[in-house]
């Protein structure tokens, strides 16, 4: 499946800043907290669809500005990025760290 990329913001650079402050709304999140967005292609020949996942870092100074990964939450939307609409935010998942996997139907 070929994503969609506006040939304007290629990286859906604006795309990906209004999900974040929609995400950052909907989970009540510091204005510290970094969102990174990042969309996976289902590896499953059956599957059309791709999922947005959120990675949720709290940040942190220790010695300068640093991302703990070991703190990362992540969320999910079983649509692709440019599909996700402000309503999608209520049907948002919580992903375990230990136990995520990129695709289940």
């Amino acid at each position: 499946m070929n994503t969609f990329k506006n040939p304007l913001d290629p990286d859906n650079i604006k795309t990906k800043m209004l999900l974040k402050q929609w995400v950052a709304i909907k989970l009540k999140l510091n204005p510290d907290t970094v969102v990174e967005i990042t969309e996976n292609q289902c590896s499953d020949a059956t599957c059309l669809h791709a999922e947005t996942i959120f990675h949720i870092f709290d940040a942190y100074t220790e010695g300068g500005d640093t991302i703990s990964d070991a703190k990362a939450k992540l969320y999910k939307i079983a649509k692709p990025l440019v599909f996700i609409r402000k309503w999608d935010m209520e049907h948002i998942q919580s992903i375990s760290n230990s136990s995520y996997t990129r695709h289940k139907h």
